[in-house]
């Protein structure tokens, strides 16, 4: 299987692009892409489908290209994937109250190949991730790859978008599904997050609200935990300038009964009823860690964890990389060299995007919905 990654700063050069990297031994049936809402995204779906290219994508954070990290642009990923090895299912969730067809979309997923793989997307800031793949998960009995991520909007907080070359919604999901015996779908969660202090528990949530920790109020817990004056003011918790600023920098780092564990970001505090907020639904009871972000080590844990990858995977056509926009906000410019280092592995066709949430297994666990995290896909055929 071949494949193309570029990045273009508009809609219109994307056809042109196309034209360049088309061959006689190359013709894209398939296209990944993201890209910023700063682009009109039902323009790149028309596009594609003029072209007869199946399409799947959503919108980003900022997005990734090979080694490098742009803003407000679009990056691609064109494949010559058979199109017997593939095929692109999509789902509107409209409301809470109608996950029940999440059921049904996990069913068609599953149905599709006796091994399937999945890449998976979902538009929509309410939209619980957890939910979403939990639905497939439990549309077969046996584990298998899922990964993706959830769509960003250059952290506007209003509205993210999945899509196809024929759909688009601000409030569903899309998967491409792999035949799993045809093209292999390999790939880890990474985060580097240690966690600090004592072990705690929540005494009460629901979804992805947190109301509780130790059964005390969990706004409370936080404001004392990490130094928020009592007198803090008002408004600044209420616009989320502070929980904007530690939603990378101090996850809880959830212990899962298996022995592996999930992190999830503080996303908003509710002042009034002293909750937050969290990118992912919990469970009442679990117990976990408050996190701290990595020292500068944490680059060469990285590296060394997608090294163990490279062992199992030494060759790969393509890859996807999910990295969180809270920890890119937590690293800062020393993000670049952990993009660059897994890019060296290889040196194969990479694009990503920075997400609101990620999709993929840690080490010892199942593929779950995680928060800062880095996460990468690797695509190769099998012949």
């Amino acid at each position: 299987m071949k494949a193309s990654s570029f990045y273009v700063d508009s809609v219109s050069e994307i056809k042109s692009k196309l034209e360049e990297i088309k061959s006689n031994d190359f013709k894209p049936s398939l296209a990944i892409v993201f890209a910023s809402i700063k682009h009109n995204l039902q323009e790149i779906s028309a596009l594609f489908y003029s072209l007869n290219i199946d399409l799947i994508g959503c919108s980003s954070s900022g997005e990734i290209i090979n080694e490098t990290i742009t803003d407000e642009g679009i990056s691609i990923l064109a494949l010559d994937m058979n199109k017997n090895y593939y095929k692109i299912v999509h789902q509107e969730i409209e409301d809470e109250k109608n996950y029940s067809k999440l059921k049904l979309f996990g069913e068609k997923i599953v149905d599709i190949y006796e091994n399937p793989a999945v890449i998976l997307f979902t538009g929509g800031i309410t939209l619980d991730g957890v939910k979403v793949v939990n639905q497939i998960k439990n549309s077969k009995k046996t584990d298998f790859p899922i990964y993706g991520g959830l769509a960003g909007d250059d952290l506007k907080y209003e509205s993210t978008f999945s899509f196809t070359n024929k759909w688009m919604s601000n409030n569903g999901a899309v998967a491409l599904v792999i035949n799993d015996d045809k093209v292999r779908v390999k790939g880890k969660c990474v985060s580097g997050w240690e966690g600090m202090g004592v072990t705690h528990q929540i005494t009460k949530s629901k979804g992805n609200i947190l109301y509780e920790i130790d059964h005390k109020p969990a706004l409370e817990v936080y404001k004392k935990y990490f130094h928020f004056h009592t007198h803090f003011r008002k408004d600044v918790l209420e616009n989320n300038e502070t929980f904007q600023s530690i939603s990378g920098q101090y996850p809880l780092i959830i212990n899962k009964p298996d022995d592996y564990t999930i992190m999830r970001s503080p996303l908003v505090s509710d002042f009034e009823n002293n909750t937050i907020v969290l990118a992912g639904s919990i469970t009442e009871g679990e117990y976990f860690q408050f996190g701290i972000a990595p020292d500068f080590e944490l680059l060469e844990k990285t590296t060394e964890e997608f090294k163990g990858l490279k062992n199992e995977m030494p060759q790969i056509d393509a890859a996807l990389l999910i990295n969180c926009k809270g920890r890119q906000t937590a690293l800062g410019p020393e993000i670049s060299e952990e993009i660059e280092a897994i890019h060296d592995l290889w040196q194969a066709p990479i694009i990503g995007f920075f997400s609101y949430g990620e999709i993929g297994n840690v080490d010892n666990g199942p593929c779950e919905f995680h928060n800062v995290t880095c996460t990468l896909a690797t695509l190769t055929e099998v012949y």
